[in-house]
């Protein structure tokens, strides 16, 4: 045996004993990957946490940007956790233009390729057959590649349109809805999907996402593919446009899913980034070289993911940088199983966290932040008849060591007991904000959706109970009380306003 089988023996055996070992009841109802490069080999062992039932049967969409895009392909597919990781222990170290499409290709074809020929007649039958890379019709014999050209909108009615009755292998598969996200002719943000590039095929999105400049370089598209009525974008007179990395204008495009129960993956580097009031010379070098705000951008979106109440955002460090593709490969199967511990973790975190999830509609805001510190209701100041105590006098009660973060009117939990030999962290859960009783309070998800948090009843075993956290107010950061009432369009735009300086905002921004 090689090293490489050697470590997948080892990698297999310890899944095994992990799987049963770290039960989650948390479900999520769409997903985000971040771009990162060489980071994202992680995810194969964040998608392994979250098994087959919860990947395949709670995810109804996904998005992805650069390293996030490509992972997003095989999960839109209905690639098991399994096949998953296998499709990306074989990646290869080095990734140019065109192994990115021909990896996407081939994972399209791995998931619907022994049902080509029933795709084929479903899709002519709704007359959008399946066509070159020019746009022709294909013969018996061209059959066998016709699924390369894919487009967003084949995939979105093969998601939409197939049952039981027509195409069942498919509808087996369970399509997830998608949307990847790329750079627009080097200045802005654009969704690909069904519904503003419907005639792009689904490989050339993700090689456009991919397209770091100096790296790999753009992509050329045009302009016919996009729905120029629904789209971001105002391509003028042209004929052809330009794709780059996603990455540069939104690293984390979780805004464009639209899940009660968003779960967000990001990269603890970008974190990081946060904290830190100066960007670094490599930081400010590259920002330099692709002419774009990108940490700004990223700082943006993170910050954001954290004021959003449906987004679950889990912060994963994957020991490796961005463009170290050959650690990546060499230590496939140890990234992966640190990264399966990483979301165990995580999980088990948010079960002590949210042992009593509630719909807030029924609940004040302090009643909220009492059920998910599991505080008792004269603890947390609530007399019989219900009325809050006040809420300074809450906060200045807590005898707890540890600070929380009031970043973006969220809290974050640090404590000091470690779980198989890893520190424990608590990211924002909800991102609760705790507002003085005039303020609004930003609304949980709606306690109707499919999805929602099952209560756990026993505490994981290995972990003390939790320890009061002392919190303080939250605080409006950036504009973020701007994310409760405005739509996606606005928010974007606000975004560019803020960091790329050359759109006004609109009048509804309402954000000083």
């Amino acid at each position: 045996m090689n090293s490489s089988e050697v470590l997948k023996s080892y990698a297999d055996k310890k899944i095994k004993e992990h799987i049963g070992s770290f039960e989650s009841d948390l479900h999520y109802d769409a997903l985000c990957l971040s771009g990162g490069g060489a980071r994202g080999v992680a995810y194969c062992g964040v998608l392994r946490q979250l098994g087959n039932d919860r990947l395949i049967n709670d995810i109804k969409e996904i998005s992805g940007s650069s390293i996030g895009a490509i992972f997003a392909i095989p999960i839109a597919f209905g690639m098991t956790v399994e096949q998953i990781s296998t499709f990306f222990s074989e990646f290869p170290a080095e990734i140019s233009a065109n192994s990115i499409t021909s990896n996407v290709q081939a994972a399209i074809k791995i998931c619907l390729g022994k049902y080509v020929l029933e795709i084929q007649n479903f899709l002519k039958k709704h007359n959008i057959p399946l066509v070159d890379q020019y746009g022709n019709k294909l013969d018996t014999v061209e059959i066998e590649t016709a699924l390369n050209y894919l487009t967003f909108e084949q995939h979105e009615l093969l998601r939409t349109h197939t049952s039981k009755s027509e195409l069942p292998q498919i509808f087996k598969l369970k399509l997830k809805r998608l949307v990847i996200v790329a750079t627009f002719d080097k200045k802005e943000e654009i969704e690909l999907s069904s519904k503003c590039s419907p005639n792009m095929a689904i490989a050339t999105a993700v090689r456009g996402s991919c397209g770091f400049p100096y790296k790999i370089g753009g992509v050329k598209v045009q302009t016919k593919v996009f729905d120029t009525r629904s789209s971001t974008f105002s391509a003028g007179l042209k004929k052809t446009v330009s794709l780059t990395d996603g990455g540069i204008t939104n690293n984390t495009p979780y805004i464009y899913i639209k899940g009660e129960r968003k779960l967000v993956i990001a990269f603890t580097t970008a974190d990081k980034r946060m904290k830190e009031s100066k960007f670094s010379f490599s930081e400010f070098l590259m920002q330099t070289l692709v002419g774009a705000p990108v940490y700004k951008f990223e700082r943006f979106d993170i910050k954001a993911a954290k004021a959003d109440p449906k987004v679950i955002l889990f912060l994963l460090d994957s020991y490796i940088s961005t463009f170290d593709l050959k650690k990546a490969k060499s230590d496939f199967y140890l990234l992966m199983l640190n990264a399966m511990k990483q979301f165990a973790e995580f999980e088990q975190g948010r079960g002590i966290c949210l042992e009593s999830y509630l719909p807030s509609d029924s609940l004040s805001n302090l009643d909220r932040v009492a059920n998910e510190i599991d505080l008792s209701a004269e603890q947390a100041g609530i007399d019989d008849s219900g009325e809050e105590a006040n809420l300074d006098q809450l906060m200045q009660s807590s005898s707890s060591d540890y600070e929380s973060s009031d970043l973006c009117g969220s809290y974050d939990i640090e404590d000091r007991t470690t779980l198989n030999g890893f520190k424990r962290r608590f990211p924002p859960t909800l991102a609760l904000s705790i507002s003085p009783p005039s303020a609004s309070p930003i609304s949980s998800p709606s306690s109707d959706t499919s999805h929602s948090i099952t209560p756990k009843a026993v505490t994981p075993s290995g972990i003390d109970s939790l320890t009061i956290p002392r919190m303080k107010k939250a605080t409006s950061d950036d504009g973020f009380d701007f994310l409760k009432s405005h739509s996606r369009p606005d928010i974007l735009v606000y975004k560019k306003d803020k960091y790329g300086k050359t759109i006004k905002r609109p009048a509804s921004a309402g954000v000083k």
